[in-house]
């Protein structure tokens, strides 16, 4: 699938089940797709969640953690729930795919009207994918901001 100008692919399981999702009916034997593109923001953001994937009989706490990105965060909405003192990382992509552009991350805590700026890490893989790390102090809502 190749979105137009402005749009990215949806996640596999959107795709999949897109047209059932809006009670269409796809006959047998055919691969029915609906809206498979959505109108892209100039970046997406994505929590970084590392789960712990021991079998819980062992008494190693130290078991092997993978990492799992979920759906992209919604602007002005909850991303994801942290704890005091314990880093999150959130990844980005750059939906625009611009070169030589000077990100910046800035991190706001509790009622406090100034930011720090977050240490930006871009991948070794994808040119347009970043990620930072989230550590706060405050008990509350904290925000942060991705501007280009």
């Amino acid at each position: 699938i190749v979105c137009p100008e402005g749009y990215i692919k949806q996640n596999e399981l959107s795709v999949v089940n897109g047209c059932k999702n809006k009670g269409l009916e796809c006959g047998k034997g055919f691969q029915c797709v609906c809206k498979p593109c959505m109108r892209a923001f100039d970046v997406d953001v994505f929590p970084k969640i590392l789960e712990d994937r021991t079998d819980g009989n062992s008494s190693d706490s130290g078991g092997e953690k993978r990492a799992f990105f979920y759906e992209a965060c919604k602007k002005n909405d909850i991303c994801a729930t942290m704890e005091q003192l314990r880093p999150t990382t959130f990844t980005f992509l750059d939906n625009r795919k611009r070169n030589n552009v000077n990100f910046q991350v800035r991190f706001f805590q509790g009622n406090d009207e100034k930011f720090k700026l977050l240490t930006l890490i871009q991948s070794s893989k994808d040119p347009f994918e970043y990620e930072f790390n989230v550590n706060s102090s405050e008990l509350g809502i904290s925000i942060f901001e991705v501007l280009a």
